[in-house]
């Protein structure tokens, strides 16, 4: 029977399998203005993201897992530089990102699990820079939390968007349509609110990162 410490640490590695297969479904293929496009100064696209990313996989988890064990307590964890995503991605596509993502991804598991780690390996300690004594547990709890933590900053950032204006011959919304319409490119269709036809040829304002009442029509 496995102990709960064993538990755990497939619980964390199961999530942090899937972490690239999530990226390549939603990211691979996109037009630019979903992955290039950001939250505003000094804030960090979806291509910038996943740069992100591969930089901790080469600089933070496993390194810092080799330390504590090496180590312990009696060496800090190198700092980890958030600038230095931007040597991860000069020069590549975003497919090429996701790929180098996957793959280190999957070294690294591999480094992971041929450290046969045990139970009261999971308590051990090492020394981060920041945060002073940490434990291994805590180390790779925070592996996957970080992973979950920007797969959600990544569908915020995603739904940051500027406007984009379709040509469109169809109706517009209600405020009360909220929640339920659904939104297409070019083309907005009411499952259940007060439509307003066109009397001229209009144009519709697409906002994805706003509610519908943003949603807007303007006269050609």
């Amino acid at each position: 029977m496995r102990t709960t410490a064993e538990s755990h640490l497939d619980h964390t590695t199961a999530l942090l399998a899937r972490t690239p297969a999530a990226l390549n479904v939603l990211l691979r293929d996109l037009p630019e203005i979903w992955t290039q496009q950001n939250e505003g100064k000094n804030t960090w696209s979806a291509f910038g993201i996943v740069g992100h990313l591969i930089h901790a996989e080469h600089a933070d988890w496993i390194p810092r897992v080799k330390l504590l064990l090496q180590f312990g307590e009696t060496r800090a964890f190198e700092p980890f530089d958030r600038s230095g995503y931007q040597r991860a991605v000069d020069g590549k596509t975003l497919p090429q990102l996701l790929d180098d993502f996957s793959g280190l991804r999957a070294d690294n598991l591999r480094a992971l699990g041929a450290l046969n780690l045990q139970p009261h390996d999971l308590d051990r300690r090492g020394l981060h820079p920041v945060f002073g004594s940490v434990t291994l547990s805590a180390l790779l709890a925070t592996w996957a939390a970080h992973d979950l933590t920007h797969l959600h900053q990544l569908s915020r950032v995603m739904a940051h968007q500027p406007c984009i204006v379709y040509s469109t011959t169809t109706t517009v919304i209600s405020a009360r349509s909220v929640g339920r319409s659904r939104l297409f490119f070019g083309k907005l269709t009411i499952l259940s609110a007060t439509s307003i036809p066109f009397t001229t040829s209009p144009k519709t304002v697409y906002c994805p990162s706003r509610k519908f009442e943003s949603l807007t029509t303007m006269k050609n």
